[in-house]
């Protein structure tokens, strides 16, 4: 199968962007998926469970591509009580990482080069997803080292794909967050996705269930 996320000679070793504003971004993840050779999910370590997308990780793992689980913001918590409080172990392999204090960048680095090495290819694409504002541009621009994604504390600022170079051989595909589809019409949930930051402030619909649903929490 051709990889659509492959380069031409002359634009190989630069960053490449392929955004396509026209094609709905749950395809776009389903392309993903099925043309990375591995995949990063990146939850936000004060809401893992929060973050976490079921279906996609089961779809991943269907497909038999290896899902790494990164814990970003970990700067934000006790990591030793989440250790403690949570059952993490169906989510190996995976670590604690911070954007913002460069946490883990090196670890993740060797395990993304560990599980490459295991697939003896010449190029290995690693695609980064997960809901939005989890980190995932911040993650992507720590581990290759220079501000390389577009980043903002907007929710669902990353419009399209992005394929930016970490190593010889080793591509990370940043990619729009998403929010899975049978989340977006209950109204429960749309208070979930408030406090997780899924949803920038002034985009959200129902303001007052939502306050009401987060006071009871």
């Amino acid at each position: 199968m051709a990889n659509t996320f492959g380069k031409s000679k002359k634009s190989r070793g630069k960053s490449q962007s392929t955004h396509k504003h026209r094609k709905r971004v749950p395809k776009m993840i389903d392309e993903l998926i099925e043309q990375a050779d591995m995949i990063v999910e990146v939850l936000d370590a004060r809401f893992i469970e929060k973050t976490r997308n079921i279906d996609l990780g089961r779809q991943i793992r269907r497909s038999g591509k290896v899902l790494i689980s990164v814990f970003n913001k970990s700067d934000l918590v006790d990591i030793d009580k989440i250790k403690v409080g949570q059952d993490l172990s169906e989510l190996k392999p995976s670590l604690f990482f911070s954007s913002t204090e460069r946490k883990g960048v090196t670890t993740l680095r060797n395990l993304i080069k560990a599980e490459a090495r295991k697939l003896k290819k010449d190029m290995i694409n690693v695609g980064v997803v997960g809901y939005p504002n989890t980190g995932k541009s911040s993650l992507i621009n720590a581990i290759v080292g220079r501000s390389v994604s577009r980043t903002s504390s907007e929710a669902g600022y990353t419009k399209g794909i992005q394929k930016l170079k970490i190593s010889d051989g080793i591509y990370l595909i940043d990619t729009p967050g998403v929010i899975p589809s049978d989340e977006r019409f209950v109204n429960k949930l749309l208070a979930k996705h408030s406090k997780i930051g899924a949803i920038t402030w002034y985009k959200a619909k129902e303001p007052e269930m939502i306050v009401f649903e987060l006071m009871k929490e």
